[in-house]
């Protein structure tokens, strides 16, 4: 891979409960940055759609959680998802993201839209075409489409199917567009048979062209992620690990670059693909493919290939957590943020048409009522924190700093409340209580409360309530993290239910 492997940058990610790591080049976040552009990830193995984009120097892979992400679809302003049993389709508001932290650092912020309701169909590859989502029904063997009534449409299947049922029968998975059409269909096997291209998975995959119901080339092993690019078309052939060319007329490929593990989603941008490589399971599934022959390490990760030359430019390897990858998707943004469907921020952010928006009316809001709750306090019982890893106390106190700031940043300064956040040392025997004055000595809003013995964590509790001067308490462990939106979402809560009583204090 041309000395790729000594200019490498490892980066943790604690996110509970799996503990993420992982290896990129140092020129993966500057190929991204010189270009303008992110990547969009699913992994159903590990239940993440992964945002992968530049910061500084580093490589920031921004994790939100999904039940079985797999078929992804990416076209300009929106992003459309396949999940277990519904497809999510999100779009950008570019507003929103002076409403992020921090505050306009993000370039995008996509929001769900509408989730339509498919039910457990096993959706692989899904597209665009003509603003229509597609997609890949493999437990039908069908191509398909939605609307306002039905789980889904079909709009094709392969001749050789016989009829519709649940049964895979020839693990239809992978879906090209081209002029604005579907047009390529990657399947597993030319069976009729439930299951029945487990058979000869290692030399049975087929390539189709569905407008004209004729078989491009067949024979292939596990071929995946079909793609129009360039006046050609691509394809991978994942038991192989190989992306390659096919030749129309024949149905001959040409491979144009060959990797070390199995090949599943690809995107283009210029002279360049990104492609999306999975560790190969030790399961029946994958015994007997070319790969197993050759393989001498599992990998994971998104490998960046020049499609002119064939050569390995950079890559982006996961080390632990996430082990297969589905899709991939270019988005045209440096810095985006797709938000989960909880939260706060699709409360208060609105996306009308543009005819709306001119009739807005704007008003001067009027300043709130005096608040009851004007004050919120943390505790955190602490003990012996060393003794789970260096530096999990300060990614603690870390995530509850990114969450007050998260709070302050949705309020006027003249609505903030006051806030402090209290550490009770359990009688530490450890170095924990040095490394907790060191990390908040400048910073007065924290308060440090020692024990003269271990006492439990919830009379360390007890001992912080007594403390607090706070009206809201919330309660945090020395080895959890707070969501950025945790504080603030919470606050919300206790203005609406406590604001006629000025003696509770509400605990969270």
């Amino acid at each position: 891979m041309g000395g790729l492997a000594k200019d490498l940058v490892i980066w943790n990610l604690f996110l509970d409960p799996i503990f993420l790591r992982t290896v990129f080049t140092t020129n993966f976040p500057h190929i991204l940055q010189s270009l303008g552009i992110s990547l969009a990830v699913s992994t159903y193995q590990a239940g993440f759609l992964i945002i992968v984009r530049a910061d500084g120097d580093k490589l920031n892979t921004h994790f939100r959680k999904f039940d079985k992400p797999m078929g992804l679809a990416a076209d300009g302003e929106k992003i459309a998802l396949g999940s277990s049993y519904q497809i999510l389709e999100f779009r950008n508001l570019p507003a929103v993201t002076a409403k992020l932290i921090p505050p306009y650092k993000h370039d995008a912020c996509y929001l769900l839209r509408q989730s339509h309701i498919t039910g457990d169909i096993d959706i692989h590859e899904m597209a665009y075409a003509d603003d229509e989502i597609w997609f890949i029904n493999t437990k039908l063997s069908c191509l398909c489409t939605i609307d306002r009534v039905h789980s889904f449409v079909p709009q094709w299947r392969p001749p050789f199917i016989s009829g519709y049922d649940l049964t895979d029968r020839c693990h239809l998975n992978g879906l090209g567009v081209r002029e604005g059409k579907p047009r390529y269909v990657t399947a597993l096997g030319e069976t009729d048979t439930p299951n029945g291209w487990r058979a000869n998975r290692a030399r049975g995959g087929i390539l189709m062209d569905i407008a004209t119901n004729e078989f491009i080339c067949r024979g292939l092993s596990m071929p995946h992620s079909p793609r129009w690019y360039r006046d050609r078309l691509w394809v991978l052939e994942s038991g192989k690990g190989s992306v390659a060319t096919v030749d129309l007329r024949t149905g001959a490929l040409t491979t144009v670059a060959e990797l070390p593990v199995f090949t599943r989603g690809i995107d283009f941008w210029g002279n360049l693909a990104f492609i999306g490589l999975s560790q190969v399971r030790e399961t029946a599934v994958f015994s007997g493919i070319p790969l197993t022959q050759r393989l001498t390490e599992r990998i994971c990760g998104i490998w960046i290939v020049n499609i002119v030359t064939g050569e390995t430019l950079g890559f982006l390897r996961f080390i632990e957590g996430v082990q297969e990858i589905f899709a991939i998707s270019v988005l045209p943004h440096r810095y985006p943020e797709v938000l989960e469907t909880n939260d706060v921020h699709l409360t208060n952010s609105f996306f009308l048409p543009d005819e709306a928006v001119c009739q807005f009316v704007q008003t001067e809001l009027s300043t709130p009522p005096e608040r009851v709750i004007d004050s919120f306090s943390v505790i955190i019982p602490v003990y012996n924190t060393n003794r789970r890893g260096k530096g999990v106390l300060e990614r603690t106190l870390k995530s509850i700093e990114a969450s007050i700031d998260y709070y302050l940043a949705q309020e006027k300064p003249e609505h903030h409340c006051k806030y402090e956040v209290i550490l009770v040392n359990d009688g530490s025997t450890d170095n924990t209580w040095e490394i907790v004055q060191q990390f908040v000595r400048g910073k007065s809003f924290y308060r440090l409360i020692e024990h003269d013995r271990k006492r439990g964590r919830p009379a360390a509790r007890n001992t912080g309530a007594r403390a607090a001067t706070g009206k809201v308490l919330f309660f945090c462990n020395d080895d959890d993290l707070y969501y950025p939106q945790h504080i603030y979402s919470a606050l919300l809560l206790c203005f609406a239910v406590n604001e006629s009583s000025s003696e509770y204090k509400c605990q969270v």
